[in-house]
């Protein structure tokens, strides 16, 4: 089992250190990754109209991390309308106090949890519980809709498998048109 396992937990492992370490820039600002997220943010926004008015972004696993690290220290001025985070660590790099936007002193009696990102107007955060790199959000965030999804995969499997399932597609339309109402 962990001979099939081991090198994409590996990879990803990797993938995490890279972009921690890389993040910033020399200056400070944002190194090649935030940057190319924000950009396409940006461009994004841009492509916005009348009859299509939503920006909705999804990150799935380290994809949603980066997209929390960019939506509350890069670039915390794009409102977003719907952020979905699927299969992704987010609520476990919070807790790790990994991000910039990470305070130590949440939780704490006053501030039982960290508050959604101030420009996003919905979050929605999938995790199948046999996937062993997602997690639930409800108990380190506040104001964010979990909603657990099973693939139907095995613990090794599940990760890689929410965007193959046409059930995983219904469902996300469902919660987005729940989270957006009537859309044009």
């Amino acid at each position: 089992f962990a001979a099939e396992f081991l090198p994409g937990l590996a990879l990803f492992l990797g993938d995490v250190f890279v972009y921690l370490a890389q993040r910033d820039a020399s200056d400070g600002t944002a190194g090649p990754i935030p940057q190319m997220i924000s950009d396409t943010l940006d461009e994004a926004v841009a492509a916005r109209t009348e009859a299509d008015p939503h920006l909705i972004v999804i990150g799935h696993s380290l994809g949603g991390d980066i997209l929390y690290d960019v939506l509350t220290h890069y670039r915390p001025d794009v409102e977003v309308d719907v952020l979905v985070t699927v299969g992704s660590q987010v609520p476990f790099f919070e807790e790790l106090k990994l991000f910039h936007s990470s305070r130590p002193a949440i939780p704490s009696t006053g501030t039982p949890k960290v508050a959604r990102p101030a420009a996003v107007s919905h979050w929605l955060n999938i995790f199948d519980r046999q996937d062993i790199l997602s997690y639930s959000g409800r108990a380190v965030f506040d104001r964010i809709d979990d909603f657990e999804y099973s693939t139907g995969a095995s613990a090794f499997g599940a990760h890689t498998t929410y965007f193959e399932r046409p059930s995983f597609h219904r469902r996300l339309n469902e919660r987005l048109h729940a989270a957006l109402g009537p859309m044009p």
